[in-house]
């Protein structure tokens, strides 16, 4: 039975239990007029999620029908967010003006218009239609509540009785969510995908009816005018910090509930399901969306029934800070455990118990704290951010880690906000002076107690940076980490558990095939007739000898009318698969993954993708220090090394002399990249340090990461050579001109290779000035090899070469930088939360171009020499085929060759 199935149906007896139980703890409420209140309220209100619901299942199955593109369908759903966000925040909060009533009676119209416009395949109908939509998903969550709260106030039944009303309201919620999912269903298989929402307009009628029969009109401030109500909403936040917090915690953790919403399909699709019993089924199993979407809403209404128990016990305040951070829990198990299905699908379950307590949660806390007379506005106002963070996130195609951190960021955030309202606002009310003055003091003492070590910290690390000094903690770190690497491998290696060997993930490498393979493989064929092959299993060894192709070759031009014969292109497609499988290019801009060991940095290699508790465990810990502890204190040196170099700039404007200026900012340079080295946690060991590079000379290198100028400036000092740039970049650049004369060229100079390397020679020729270094290979390369050298630097033969070869050991962190995949912020973040970046540096006597030597022969000599010391594949390739074709002429000698070879006299 599918797993599925039977977690829906415990958690339906389970939610049965709990929903007998929490009639007997609760206290039932025996007056007749509250009960006939809250009857009417709820009829109404479910008949309004329920038209909701109708359409949920088959906008998107709707809009694929009528042949819209995906990026259409995407600019519809924007626009639905969008409208929501603008049109109506203002739509929704004319209730306090003009009426609640009327407001909410205005809900169904516009929903009802809007469902009228999915009958024409029209995009432009269909854009109004989804505007109509958001502006009465505002109404939906705003109106409705705030008749609700004026009315009970009204008519003066006890405060308590409202979080009743609301536990039971999005109690019902869940069950008209089910009830609508499979009236839907049936609607759009009998007629169409059309009939849920003519569906939706019948039941919007039928609350339209029963709103205007049975409930009476409420306003909040009706004299204000328009813009007083907003303004009045406005100040209201402004000035009271219980409703500014409360906005905060409603907003991100709604925020965070949509983009659920829109990730927990593919996220689940992605993970892997538990190894099935028959060895041969390595294929997933489809989501059964239906149980899943019904599991959730089981969730919900327990979530409902627990607020219920909860509010016997304690308050709001108290219980939501604790249900925030669980939720936040919950949406990391994406991000630790991406492969886990049935752990991901068991999380899902809680926040979505965790929404079904936060609903009625919000609306008690809301009724407390949000003022009557601009109460739509302000809950409008709070609508506002959620709506803005979700159409980022469908704006931006994020990878769903990313999706869901910023899920846990946002959640993280709403409980920091929930424990200061109820830390700081709802009992600082009852502290007596003595109290506040006591904790006042204790507050002080723990700051003053955690910024001491940080203080220390600063204060060693930029000591040890100006004397070049190392206590040795970073290499012990790395052996502890060495250790545990180990550990964690031999777990693994010793855990016999089937895994799917054919899975690939983004981290995993691409298998290698040898090119003995492909000979095999097509030397296997040979021909029956001009349409009928097989395979030969008596010449499986065997490849084509070059008599039996010269044969063939022979035989085809001395026929009259030549014939094609598959046969005659083995060879040559032969050459093209090999080219696909040993692709030396492609693969140099990946990944390189050659680690015998695993780092603990991902639980994503196939090769360690059994499932093992301790590993788990020391994964999980490690990953707590690697973004608890190390992090933060990477953040913090991050910002040391900032108020450095901020603090030496101001110092060297007042230094008199050039020369004593230049010399200042040789050793700011050196301790500044000293900072920026323990950022990264590095190791680097320098080999033959008497060959540095001197003044008057180019330091050339490999290269593969941003990373490379720390490493090699943290040794000695470097002048820079680059093109000149706006924003950030150019306030970098401007900021190193004023400790060093770097070569900065304008645009338009780029491509002028004279006006460059005149500018070299004369940097040059300047003995004060220090050593230029670049990166011939004009990209980065992943530490496995050293592509072609650009000659620039080599025509200048005034100059002697220092070439350096860097080399990382990627257990503890793979530097490289694929600008293809992660931008710089992202690339620098995953650098700072690895273990470390160890790394030999070796520097190589300098080398002078020779008499009568061109300067790609010099280049490729240098090149050969750090591939050699480096221990690099040396190859011929022209980095620039990461992002663009090969030269037209190379394209051309190719097909030269592939002609001879094909030709027929």
């Amino acid at each position: 039975m599918d797993v599925f199935l039977i977690v829906l149906g415990l958690l339906i007896a389970a939610c049965f239990i709990l929903h007998l139980y929490t009639r007997q703890v609760q206290q039932q409420v025996k007056d007749p007029a509250f009960r006939k209140f809250q009857q009417v309220y709820l009829i109404v209100y479910l008949l309004a999620v329920a038209g909701d619901w109708l359409q949920g299942p088959h906008v998107y199955a709707l809009y694929e029908s009528y042949g819209i593109q995906k990026h259409e369908i995407e600019i519809l759903f924007i626009a639905g967010f969008g409208s929501s966000m603008i049109f109506g925040t203002i739509v929704a909060s004319l209730a306090d003006k003009y009426g609640r009533r009327n407001t909410c009676l205005l809900y169904g119209i516009l929903y009802g218009v809007s469902c009228i416009t999915k009958h024409f395949p029209n995009f432009q109908i269909l854009f109004v239609g989804r505007l109509l939509a958001g502006m009465a998903t505002s109404i939906l969550f705003s109106a409705f509540e705030s008749w609700l709260v004026n009315e009970h106030q009204r008519r003066n039944f006890e405060p308590e009785t409202l979080g009743t009303i609301f536990a039971n309201a999005y109690f019902g919620n869940s069950v008209v969510a089910i009830l609508s999912g499979i009236t839907a269903q049936i609607a759009a298989t009998k007629f169409g995908y059309v009939a849920p929402f003519d569906s939706a307009i019948l039941v919007f009628i039928a609350m339209c009816f029963i709103l205007a029969t049975t409930w009476s009109e409420n306003h909040g401030d009706a004299n204000a005018p328009i813009s007083q109500s907003f303004l009045s909403a406005y100040n209201s936040i402004k000035s009271d910090r219980k409703i500014f917090l409360l906005g905060i915690v409603q907003a991100l953790f709604e925020a965070s509930m949509y983009v659920f919403v829109l990730e927990w399909t593919p996220a689940l699709t992605e993970a892997l399901s538990v190894p099935s019993v028959d060895k041969t089924d390595n294929k997933n199993p489809p989501i059964p969306h239906g149980y899943v979407f019904a599991s959730y809403m089981v969730a919900m209404m327990m979530g409902s029934n627990s607020f219920k128990v909860f509010c016997n016990y304690t308050t709001p305040e108290s219980f939501m800070r604790y249900i925030v951070i669980v939720a936040a829990f919950c949406l990391s198990v994406p991000v630790f455990l991406p492969k886990s299905q049935v752990i991901m699908f068991s999380s899902f379950l809680i926040f979505e118990f965790c929404i079904g307590i936060f609903w009625p949660a919000m609306a008690t806390m809301r009724s407390k704290y949000v003022p009557e007379e601009a109460r739509a506005t302000i809950m409008n106002y709070f609508r506002i951010p959620l709506n803005l963070i979700v159409v980022v996130i469908l704006l931006r195609d994020f990878h769903l880690k990313v999706i869901f951190m910023s899920c846990v960021f946002f959640l993280v955030l709403a409980a920091i906000s929930m424990s200061l309202l109820h830390k700081l606002y709802h009992h600082w009310s009852s502290y007596s002076l003595k109290q506040r003055v006591t904790l006042a003091v204790q507050i002080f003492a723990i700051l003053g107690f955690l910024c001491l070590p940080v203080i220390s910290i600063v204060a060693l690390v930029l000591t040890l940076a100006v004397l070049n000094m190392s206590l040795g903690i970073r290499k012990l770190y790395v052996k502890i980490l060495t250790f545990l690497f180990d550990y964690a491998t031999q777990i693994s290696k010793d855990k016999e558990i089937p895994f799917d060997s054919n899975l690939k993930t983004a981290e995993s490498p691409t298998p290698q095939i040898e090119p003995q393979i492909i000979d095999n493989v097509l030397d296997d064929w040979v021909e029956l007739s001009p349409n009928t092959f097989m395979i030969n299993e008596s010449k499986t060894e065997q490849s084509i000898t070059s008599e039996e192709e010269n044969q063939r070759i022979s035989r085809a031009s001395s026929q009259t009318d030549i014939q094609f014969k598959l046969s005659d292109i083995i060879d040559y497609t032969r050459q093209g698969l090999e080219a696909i499988v040993d692709d030396e290019v492609t693969k140099r801009f990946t990944s390189a993954n050659e680690m015998a060991v695993w780092n603990l940095l991902t639980r994503t290699q196939q090769q360690h993708g059994s499932f093992s508790i301790r590993v788990t465990v020391l994964w999980f810990i490690g990953f707590l220090i690697r973004y608890f502890i190390l992090f933060p204190i990477r953040i913090c040196l991050f910002f040391l090394a900032i108020f450095w170099v901020l603090g030496s700039i101001i110092f060297l404007r007042y230094v008199p002399k050039q020369e004593m200026k230049l010399r200042f900012g040789f050793y700011i340079n050196i301790v500044l990249h000293r900072i920026l080295s323990r950022v990264f946690s590095a190791i680097i060991t320098y080999h033959n340090t008497e060959h540095r590079a001197k003044c008057g000379s180019i330091c050339v290198a490999n290269h593969t990461s941003p990373i490379d100028v720390i490493i090699l400036s943290t040794d000695n000092g470097f002048s820079m050579i680059g093109q000149k740039h706006g924003g950030f970049f150019g306030i970098v650049q401007k900021t190193l001109s004023q400790t060093a004369n770097h070569i900065w060229f304008e645009r338009s100079e780029a491509k002028d290779r004279h006006m460059v390397a005149q500018k070299m020679r004369e940097h040059i020729k300047n003995e004060t000035n220090l050593p230029i270094l670049i990166f011939p290979e004009g990209t980065c390369i992943n530490n496995t090899s050293v592509m072609m050298f650009k000659k620039g630097c080599f025509e200048i033969s005034e100059a002697p070469i220092y070439p350096v070869a860097i080399k990382y050991d990627n257990r503890f962190g793979d530097a490289f930088w694929n600008s293809s995949k992660h931008e710089l912020v992202q690339y620098l973040i995953l650098m700072m939360t690895s273990w470390a970046i160890v790394v030999d540096v070796y520097y190589l006597p300098p080398m002078k171009i020779e008499k009568n030597e061109l300067s790609m022969d010099f280049a490729r000599r240098v090149k050969a020499a750090i591939a050699k010391q480096g221990g690099f594949v040396d190859l011929e390739w022209d980095g620039g085929l990461k992002r663009s074709l090969p030269k037209a002429d190379f394209r051309e000698e190719e097909q030269r060759k592939f002609y001879e070879m094909l030709k027929t006299d």
